[in-house]
């Protein structure tokens, strides 16, 4: 449904980077029963081939901070969504990310303890580089592990589209991942089926 994806995301402004927040931050509260969600997003800079080549550091990790109360609406949270990611990459220049939220929480916390979305769309693919890459392989690392306590990667690509979880397995069964990202997928299918009315709560329940 890469096709919905898109529609809905230029429908809110969110950018496609901004609905897969929106399921994730579901797919937490739910998950965890919590209205109140933490995790760290991804902004690579890159947006299209002309800035994939260019040299620099673009990657940013940003927070999202939610309440997902009962009467929070899906259209409510894509537009919460939207102010803290423009917010987000307004002011990386400013004192602003993950080492600033110890205050969000009573006991102090490991800053790989968080949940990072990832998404990149096509950044990994150099069609037309030839002359500069000639070809990329991944090295196996045995019993590798997360950086954080779990990655959420969106795999968009010409030829993959999908979702990866890669989680520090010291943390979490294999089977409670599984759930996960279950939950993350029936997330991203019920929003495309809404018009933006219905509560979290609603959709929740269409979770159980």
């Amino acid at each position: 449904m890469r096709d919905d994806v898109e529609r809905l995301s230029v429908k809110y402004g969110l950018g496609k980077n901004g609905f897969y927040v929106a399921a994730t931050a579901i797919a937490l509260s739910f998950y965890n029963k919590s209205d109140d969600i933490i995790f760290i997003w991804t902004w690579n800079g890159r947006s299209d081939n002309k800035k994939l080549n260019a040299v620099g550091l673009f990657i940013k990790y940003l927070p999202i901070a939610l309440h997902l109360n009962d009467g929070v609406t899906l259209s409510m949270l894509f537009d919460n969504i939207s102010t803290q990611i423009k917010g987000g990459i307004s002011h990386t220049k400013s004192s602003y990310g993950v080492e600033d939220l110890d205050f969000c929480v009573e006991d102090s916390y490991e800053e790989d303890m968080f949940v990072c979305l990832l998404y990149q769309s096509d950044i990994y693919e150099y069609i037309g580089d030839e002359s500069v890459i000639k070809s990329i392989e991944i090295i196996s690392v045995k019993n590798a592990a997360s950086n954080n306590a779990l990655d959420i990667q969106i795999l968009d690509a010409k030829k993959e589209y999908g979702i990866l979880l890669d989680y520090n397995e010291k943390q979490y069964y294999s089977e409670s991942m599984k759930k996960f990202s279950g939950i993350f997928c029936r997330a991203c299918e019920l929003m495309l089926k809404m018009d933006g009315t219905e509560t979290i709560s609603h959709v929740k329940n269409l979770l159980k």
